[in-house]
């Protein structure tokens, strides 16, 4: 569609574009490059770019004019690649210009010109493009653009979109120019306005004409004087033209219905009125404001009008003017809903960012003008709305409004502090955050020093005191209300309270007009209830303040108070007063009425101080304001508080970084002695009743259910009872304890405690007093139980009514609660009271009233109470607390309703639901403490009342268990040692042997039970009860001792004398020998720790010196307590051992009857511990156990049986096992002990039948053969008189026995197909072999070493036996894996007894051991490669361990080995035949002398391992190091047979191992004849000597591997056999390839020179090998014929031409795309560099193919085609041939990168001399070059692009 109107005049014809040509090969290639710029991948297209960019830097005119000549010849071209072309040629011409000539200049403009024109579409991003391209020419060619574009406006037709935008965009980007030439083109475009019809068009105009006048008022600006004078303008210049502009825009155009157009129009605008005449301005001022408030309402895109409006409003308020007088309320109204409108909110979409900060510049514009007006509006909506949004976004207002307008809002700051007002009790926490926000804003400009200024403050506070219930309630209404859920700007409480705390903290530190607002009205904040959230803020902002205020002067009033104290102790007066702190310091608080009293304020923060992590640092904090406030509050609290607290923030500090060491109490205790000492500092009773009155009137802060709030209630009423402590007023301490009783909530812990606690501190200095008021309370609570529930209750007697105290009343509503509290406070006050009064009052005052309360305890908090008090009463009646002399009449009571607490705990869960009374863990926890308690007071507890206790305690305690009303788990420990304090008691009244004995009787039956908790409860508790009394005995010792040695005479104390109290010991002695094998740990550990205090307690009755013997078994327990049953079993015989000796006559037979006993212990652990301590002791003691060994060897089969069906019994989950399973230790069975007694037995027996019992075994049916017979083999292996019989039996059976049998699958195909069936025998006696290896000891290896090498052998062989085997026929068995355990087991049983030497790791054994655990997996691999790798590895190591070994009998089995393995080699089974070749090609590897391949040998070892180039193992290091020990020996020997004339034994060895291989050579296996050819390979490893006497076979054979028939394929073969015979062809290949690098490298080049060069043409084709192996391996045998160059000058010079013919295929394959290849490659250019005749090569090399390092193949590519023109002109030629074909490879990435070196080669060769490159032909280069710009490709496009780019000299 066209633009124009009918009568469009004909555009001019494009100039024809003469292209500046170099006359090189360049031209057609930038040509090439130009066409190709569009390519359809992007990262070629960015390379044509860049190409064109780089060659464009050096020929601007070259790639303008042939870009500019193909856009010209090809109309035809995509939009796409038009772009492209127009993108460069500007990028070129703004950063070429000045190389640009006026010809071309002229011709891209035409052409600029033709593309921005040529068609009437709007095709924006060609067209803009060319635009761009003819503004940039505009910069620099001003007058002919300017002239061209005024040419295309024909007279009285609309010119070209474009061109109208080219005019605009050529004033803005050269103002200095434009603007003196635009009074006759505004002129010309203005009178075209009335002709437009199309919108798009006037937009364009629109445009236009506004960046017109936006130069215009860039020139005025920026134009100097002579330039402003010498164009001749002026405001009036354009102002007809301006306003017929803005008529037609504002009148016409801006009503049309296109978005574009009415934003364009607004945004020319604002221009236009910069430039228009002012009267005409305002005028139109109202018609364009309502113009501009419309379009908001319409429009989406706000910027462009926010821009428009902020010019308009500039102009009219400018020089104060007031135009704005009747639009102002529109603007405002309009301006506010849009800042408040959410989806305008940056917080939602930061891109409005920009719109947001130019409507904040609005009304800060309108502000300036206008701000009585604007503050009104804005005020007036905080009254008139509640909506958030209204609010948030007038604060926004606002807060801009008071930072950027400071000079005209500070006369109206008072109005803003007041306007403020109805947004303190907002509730939105999003508008609390813009109020908070606007007030720090407020304090930074002194507005809050202001009257209301404070309410500003405290609104701060009331944020940060905003509570975890705020937050709940916060996320309950989050959680429900998707609104909330869906706020793309929410605020949480806990932001808002952060926020604020940061706020506060500023407000105190940083703005320095802000102290005097908040001090001291902060002081208001500290007691409100609602405010304790942010205590620790607001004490930390008062601290810091006070630290100010009172000034550096703070340590001269301390320095002062103490002279003036030294001075009144002298007499005198101190004369020189130190300067106090400032006027402002000191409050009056009686003139200051809001502020809360001194007193209020120290109740307050002594009782917050008391949880000093309820808030961030609210201890340290109150702590620091206290102190900083001292003086305000007291004049005599200065010195103290100065002293004492810093000490106590000190140590909380310290707590507090290490809260495990914290304690409340502790804390508690700190805070209250502050209080005693600061009512003690001040001494006025007067004072002291105010403080207490605050403290009580207070107590409703902390009304809360809250932990927290419990806690601060229970401080204060311990603050309480310590401060009436300090009072001398009883009328006053009576008032208070009333008071007390009525505010402390009943119902509530934490309350009873703390009134307890602080009725125990009053009792101190007033203890009638309180047992007056807690008897009366218990009375009144009698009558009041009496008179029924009507009245006020209990409490009537206070005086209140329930109607009257409602909360009172609530907490008299039940009488059992006062009851606890009542009984704890008659326990702290008898602890708190004088020791001399309370003796008089116990009995009858306070016990006599606190029984009749347990019979009526139905509650556990009742109970507790109870308890917790007859505890307190306990440690108030103990002789170190009370005194001697005081015997207690009524503790019998006590321990009998104590007692019948402890029987009302439930055992276990009840069954059915059962009404039992109410108990809890803590009731029996704390029963116990006070039992134990009572326990310790004199005198002792009668025997029967003992026996009453313990056996109600034990019948509980022992067989309580977990449960829903049973203690938990983790409160059990709690419950013994409540157990363990009252045996403690009872043994230190009465520390002898009869009572030890008894109190053992109470747990005896328990240490056998068949509950594994019950017999670690008992067994804890006796060890407890013996380290107890051991310690009593020990104390009365010394004491005795002590009394002794003072009086001069013998200690008197002595235990018992008569044996019948030493034999009541050895019963529960033998008990605890069982218990020493049980299961448990914890018992094993805790009976021998009792054996040991046995045996001490034995050892001071007879009074004997027995250390040793204790120690002896005190070690014995490290053992008993390790988790290997055999350990502990040892232990247990070494015990007996100990014991036995040490046991009398009189204490033997006591004992052995305990033993008997232990035989049928419910444990089988315990009972084989019993067993076996039983038979070491008869061992021990003599013949009297003779028929006992007798009856277990007489019934060892049936014994075996029954032994292994108890054991599987035992074990957990089995049937029959109806306990809950105990975890055994672990590594043992059940029963082991008794077993491997049995066993013995069995030697005797298979002496007479050897060959039946091992056939018995043989013939197992099952596989593997059942547990207890394999333990009978081993048992047999370790008799050196069977061992060797049994060993040759089974091996005869491994070795004669068929393997397996083969069924034929398949006939046809290379290989034919088997199914392969294990039989039976050999997999039976591999199993056996295998068990009696495991068996281990001297004679088992004796005889191992004896037959090491037909064991070995067998072995191995039968690992190839076993590796294909039919899955179905293998008895259920992995029998591979049978077969390495027991060649495993073999090698384990053949180490030397070195092993525990530091030659450990050399013996042969160890070696071979590591190494099969390094391949273990790949032995059991069916890939026959990954299989014989293995066995290669397993092989040399074998080879060179005991090759290499010091010890000859190791060196003989070498030998040995050959010859079992050689007939294995003639076998029919394929496997062994496999297996054997490999054996035999790995011992080729090391059969070496040492002395002519010293070297290799160390090669060789570490090859063993290091099979994949990864990195030689720590087995392969070993055994490198082992044979680089026996070189000499070797060499020596080798020297022997040299001088002899002989060849040496290795020699004779290598040769009989290469003949039997090449006799392989043929064999119809593929992989035989693999590793035939790694076998030859292998003869390199042997040294250059064997290599050269062997040296044609070897040669010929290897290279025949090169073409072995197996890779040939045939068209009858089947894909899989194809894919196979391929498969064995690649291996076959690189195992030949392979062997030649290995002889290749140590042959001497007298036999290698005749084949060089065939070689190396046999090798060529390899290089470009599908295969990524063969190509590297190819690449890596190049390299390898490079030593030959080294060696000899002839092959030196021949070798040398083979290098620089195969040097670029090297160099491509640095890019190979296989990482191998790579690797390779780098190895071989290092390899043969110093070959070359230039050092320079040589050491590039070297430096840039670093195989750890990525190459930089441009870097790489640029240094190395410089160093080849240099230092190989000659070979450029040869060089650019080879190139030239890789060009045309088959691989991508080759012929990429050969490009790429034909780019670099020639790029560098153009830096050389002429006459070098004269002889060099680059036609053919550049010709494929250009070809490949056409390829499939890209990144061959794109290396062909950058390959060009470098040719720009040519």
């Amino acid at each position: 569609m066209s633009f124009f109107g009918s009568s469009k005049k004909p555009e001019t014809p494009v100039r024809k574009v003469t292209v500046l040509t170099t006359g090189g090969h360049i031209d057609g290639l930038v040509s090439t490059l130009v066409a190709k710029l569009n390519d359809r991948d992007n990262a070629a297209r960015d390379s044509i770019k860049r190409s064109l960019m780089d060659i464009g830097q050096r020929h601007p005119d070259l790639v303008l004019s042939v870009s500019a000549s193909y856009l010209t010849n090809n109309s035809g071209a995509s939009t796409s690649h038009r772009i492209a072309l127009l993108t460069i040629m500007q990028s070129l011409i703004e950063s070429h210009h000045d190389r640009v000539t006026n010809s071309l200049t002229h011709d891209l403009a035409s052409l600029a010109f033709s593309e921005m024109t040529a068609t009437d579409e709007i095709k924006a991003d060609w067209q803009n493009t060319a635009c761009g391209l003819l503004v940039s020419l505009g910069i620099f060619q001003a007058p002919f653009v300017l002239q061209s574009l005024l040419d295309r406006m024909p007279h009285g037709q609309l010119p070209h979109y474009f061109v109208i935008k080219a005019l605009g965009d050529l004033a803005v980007a050269n103002p200095l120019f434009m603007v003196p030439h635009l009074k006759e083109i505004f002129g010309k475009l203005v009178a075209l306005l009335n002709l437009i019809k199309h919108d798009n068009i006037r937009w364009v105009f629109t445009s236009t004409i506004g960046h017109f006048c936006e130069a215009i008022h860039r020139f005025r600006a920026e134009a100097d004087p002579a330039t402003f004078q010498a164009a001749g303008i002026d405001r009036s210049t354009f102002a007809g033209d301006v306003y017929t502009s803005f008529d037609m825009f504002f009148g016409q155009w801006l009503g049309r219905s296109e978005p574009s157009l009415r934003l364009a129009v607004i945004e020319a605008v604002g221009h236009l009125s910069q430039s228009m005449d002012r009267e005409q301005f305002e005028a139109n001022l109202p018609r364009i404001v309502s113009g501009i408030l419309q379009l908001y309402r319409k429009e989406k895109f706000l910027l462009p009008i926010t821009h428009g409006l902020v010019q308009v409003l500039e102009v009219a308020t400018a020089g104060g003017s007031r135009s704005l007088d009747q639009q102002i309320p529109q603007l405002m109204q309009t301006m506010h809903g849009l800042i408040c409108a959410p989806e305008l909110q940056p917080s939602v979409n930061p891109a409005l960012m920009r719109n947001f900060s130019e409507m904040l510049r609005c009304w800060e514009i309108m502000a300036n003008t206008f701000t009585d007006e604007v503050l009104f509006f804005l005020l007036q909506r905080f009254v008139d709305s509640r909506d958030e949004r209204i609010r948030v976004g007038t604060l926004l207002i606002l807060k801009h409004l008071v930072n950027a307008c400071d000079g005209v809002m500070q006369a109206r700051r008072a109005v803003v502090v007041s306007g403020l007002r109805p947004l303190l009790p907002e509730t939105s926490y999003k508008v609390r955050r813009a109020f908070a926000q606007v007030i720090v804003t407020m304090a930074s400009h002194n507005y809050l020093s202001l009257e209301g200024g404070q309410l500003l403050v405290e609104f701060i506070v009331r944020q940060c005191s905003i509570s975890e219930a705020d937050e709940q309630a916060y996320t309950k209404a989050l959680a429900s209300n998707k609104a909330m859920q869906a706020d793309p700007d929410p605020v949480t409480p806990a932001m808002l309270r952060s926020m604020c705390e940061n706020i506060l903290s500023l407000l105190t530190t940083t703005i320095s007009n802000m102290e005097g607002v908040l001090w001291p009205y902060l002081f208001e904040m500290l007691t409100p209830v609602g405010y304790y959230p942010a205590a620790s803020v607001v004490a930390r902002s008062l601290s810091l303040i006070a630290e100010r205020k009172r000034g550096a002067g703070d340590s001269d009033d301390v320095d002062a108070d103490d002279d003036q104290a030294n001075d009144a102790a002298d007499g005198e007066e101190e004369k020189d007063a130190a300067r106090g702190p400032c006027p402002e310091y000191m409050i009056d608080f009686d003139e200051l009425l809001n502020l809360p009293r001194p007193h209020a304020i120290i109740a307050r923060l002594l009782v917050l101080a008391s949880q000093p992590h309820a808030q961030r640092q609210l201890g340290d904090n109150i702590l620091a304001f206290l102190r900083a406030a001292g003086p305000i509050f007291h004049p005599s609290l200065a010195y103290l508080w100065d002293e004492v607290i810093p000490r106590l923030r000190v140590r909380l500090q310290e707590r507090s970084e290490n809260m495990a060491q914290w304690s409340a109490s502790r804390w508690e205790d700190m805070i209250l002695r502050l209080l005693t000492r600061t009512l003690g500092v001040v001494d006025d009773d007067e004072w002291l009743v105010e403080l207490g009155e605050a403290f009580c009137s207070q107590v409703t802060l902390y009304s809360g259910d809250s932990a927290i709030m419990r806690q601060y209630r229970a401080m204060l009423f311990k603050l309480v009872g310590a401060l009436t402590e300090k009072s001398t007023k009883k009328a006053y301490v009576r008032e208070r304890l009333d008071v007390l009783l009525d505010m402390a909530q009943h119902s509530v812990e934490e309350d009873r405690e703390g009134l307890a606690a602080g009725f125990g501190h009053c009792a101190a200095a007033h203890l009638d007093l309180v047992l007056d008021k807690l008897q009366d309370t218990l009375q009144n609570m009698i009558l009041d139980k009496k008179g029924g529930s009507g009245g006020g209750g209990f409490f009537s007697f206070f005086g209140g009514s329930n109607d009257d105290d409602k909360a009172t009343g609530a907490r008299a509503a039940d009488p059992e609660l006062l009851k606890c509290t009542v009984a704890l406070c008659f326990g702290k006050a008898a602890l708190h009271a004088d020791r001399v009064l309370i003796k008089s009052r116990l009995d009858v005052a306070i016990i006599g009233h606190l029984l009749p309360l347990f019979p009526t305890a139905k509650r556990a908090v009742v109970k507790e109470s109870l308890v917790q008090a007859v505890d307190l009463l306990a440690r108030a009646m103990h002789v170190d607390h009370i005194g001697p002399g005081y015997l207690c009449s009524k503790r019998r009571d006590l321990v009998v309703a104590l007692t019948g607490f402890v029987r009302s705990a439930p055992l276990a869960p009840p069954a059915k639901p059962v009404r039992v009374p109410e108990s809890s863990d803590a009731v029996l926890v704390s029963s116990l403490l006070a039992i134990a308690n009572l326990l310790q007071l004199d005198p002792p507890l009668p025997a029967q009342e003992e026996q009453d206790l313990l056996t109600a305690v034990l019948d509980v305690v022992i067989r309580l268990r977990p449960g829903t009303s049973a203690p938990a788990l983790e409160h059990l420990d709690a419950v013994l040692e409540g157990v363990d304090l009252i045996f403690q008691a009872l043994v230190r009244k009465t520390p002898t042997l009869v009572q030890l004995d008894r109190l053992i009787a109470y747990l005896k039956p328990y240490l056998t039970s068949a509950e594994l908790e019950s017999r670690q409860r008992a067994i804890r508790l006796l060890g407890t009860l013996l380290l107890s009394f051991t310690d009593v005995v020990d104390a009365l010792l010394e004491e005795a001792e002590a009394e002794a040695e003072e009086n001069g005479g013998s200690a008197s104390f002595e235990l018992s004398t008569t044996d019948k109290d030493r034999v009541a010991l050895v019963g529960i002695l033998a008990v605890l020998i069982s218990r020493c094998a049980d299961p448990s740990l914890e018992i094993r550990l805790t009976a021998n720790e009792c054996i040991s205090k046995l045996f001490e307690i034995r050892s001071l009755c007879a009074g004997l010196d027995n250390s040793q013997l204790i120690q002896r078994i005190i070690d014995i327990g490290d053992s008993v307590g390790s988790d290997d049953s055999a350990t502990q079993f040892e232990a247990i015989h070494g015990l007996a051992r100990v014991i036995a000796p040490e046991l009398t006559a009189v204490e033997l037979f006591p004992f052995i009857k305990g033993l008997l006993d232990g035989l049928v212990d419910c444990e089988p652990n315990a009972a084989s511990g019993v067993c076996l301590v039983l038979n070491g002791v008869l061992r021990l003691r003599g013949a009297q156990v003779a028929e006992h060994v007798a009856t277990i060897f007489a019934g060892i089969t049936s014994a075996l049986r029954e032994l292994y069906e108890l054991e599987a019994r035992s074990q957990p989950g089995s049937p029959g096992s109806g306990k809950v399973p105990v975890v055994a230790p672990a590594g043992g069975a059940n029963h082991q002990t008794t077993i491997s007694g049995t066993l013995h037995a069995l030697r005797t027996l298979t002496a007479h039948h050897l060959v039946p019992v091992a056939d018995c075994f043989l013939t197992q049916a099952e596989l593997p053969h059942p547990a207890h017979v394999n333990r009978a083999l081993q048992s047999l292996a370790k008799d050196g008189k069977l061992n060797g019989l049994l060993m040759r039996h089974y091996l005869d059976v491994l070795l004669t026995s068929q393997p397996y049998k083969e069924k034929p699958l398949k006939s046809s195909g290379i290989n034919m197909k088997f199914e392969r069936e294990a039989t039976h025998a050999p997999a039976s006696a591999t199993l056996l072999l295998r068990t009696m290896f495991e068996a281990r000891g001297r004679e088992i290896r004796a005889v191992s070493r004896e037959q090491a090498a037909p064991l070995v052998a067998g072995l191995l062989i039968r690992i190839g036996s076993t590796m294909d085997l039919v899955q179905g026929s293998c008895f259920g068995r992995d029998l591979n894996a049978d077969t390495i355990n027991a060649l495993v087991a073999l090698f384990e049983c053949l180490r030397d007894s070195v092993l525990d030497s530091e030659e450990a790791e050399e013996d042969p054994a160890v070696q071979v051991l590591r190494v099969v655990a390094e391949v273990r997996d790949s032995l059991g691999s069916k890939d026959v490669a990954v299989y014989t790798e293995a066995l290669t590895a397993i092989a040399r190591t074998l080879f060179l361990a005991y090759a290499t070994s010091p010890l000859p009998e190791d060196n003989d089995l070498v030998a040995q080995l050959a010859r079992e393995f050689a007939p294995f080699l003639s076998r029919n089974f394929d496997l062994q035949r496999i297996a054997a070749s490999a054996i035999f090609a790995a011992f080729i590897g090391v059969c070496h002398d040492g002395a002519s391949a010293g070297g290799s040998v160390a090669g060789a070892s570490s090859a063993t391992i290091d099979m994949d180039g990864s990195g030689a193992s720590e087995a392969g290091l070993a055994a490198a190091a082992k044979a680089a020990k026996a070189a000499k020996a070797a060499a020596a020997a080798s020297a022997a047979a040299a001088a002899s004339g002989g060849p040496s034994p290795m020699d004779e060895l290598l040769g009989v191992l290469i003949n039997a291989l090449l006799a392989r050579q043929a064999d119809h296996h593929p992989s035989v004849r693999v590793l035939v050819l790694r076998g030859l390979g292998n003869v390199a490893e042997c040294g250059a000597r064997s290599v050269n006497t062997y040296a044609t076979t070897l040669l010929s054979a290897l290279l025949a591997g090169l073409d072995d028939p197996v890779k040939q394929t045939t068209s009858s073969m089947s894909s899989s056999e194809k894919k196979e015979a391929e498969e064995a062809g690649l291996l076959m290949t690189m195992s030949a390839m392979e062997g030649l690098r290995q002889v290749l490298s140590v042959v001497d080049s007298t036999y290698f020179i005749p084949m060089l060069v065939n070689v190396c043409n046999r090798l060529r084709p390899f290089f470009e090998n599908p295969t990524d192996h063969v190509r590297a391996a190819s690449i890596e045998l190049f390299g390898v014929l490079g030593r030959f160059g080294a060696e000899d000058s002839l092959c030196c010079s021949i070798f040398l031409a083979q290098i620089h013919m195969n040097m670029m295929a090297m160099y491509l394959h640095l890019s190979d795309e296989s990482p191998e290849v790579v690797a390779a490659t780098k190895r071989t250019l290092v390899k043969f560099a110093p070959l070359l005749p230039a050092a320079p090569v040589t050491e590039f090399f070297e430096a840039a193919l670093d195989e750890s390092k990525p190459l930089q193949v441009g870097e790489f590519t640029h240094k190395f085609t410089s160093l080849l023109i240099k230092h190989f002109p000659t070979h450029i030629n040869s060089y650019l041939n080879d190139i030239t074909n890789a060009m045309r490879s088959k691989w991508a990435w080759q012929r990429a990168h050969a490009a790429l070196f034909a780019g670099y080669l020639l790029g560098q060769l153009a830096t050389f001399s002429a006459d070098l490159r004269a002889g060099i032909s680059v036609d053919h280069v550049c010709t494929a070059l250009d070809h490949l710009m056409k390829d499939d490709s890209a990144p061959v496009r794109a290396k062909c692009a950058e390959a060009i780019s470098l040719l720009y000299e040519y």
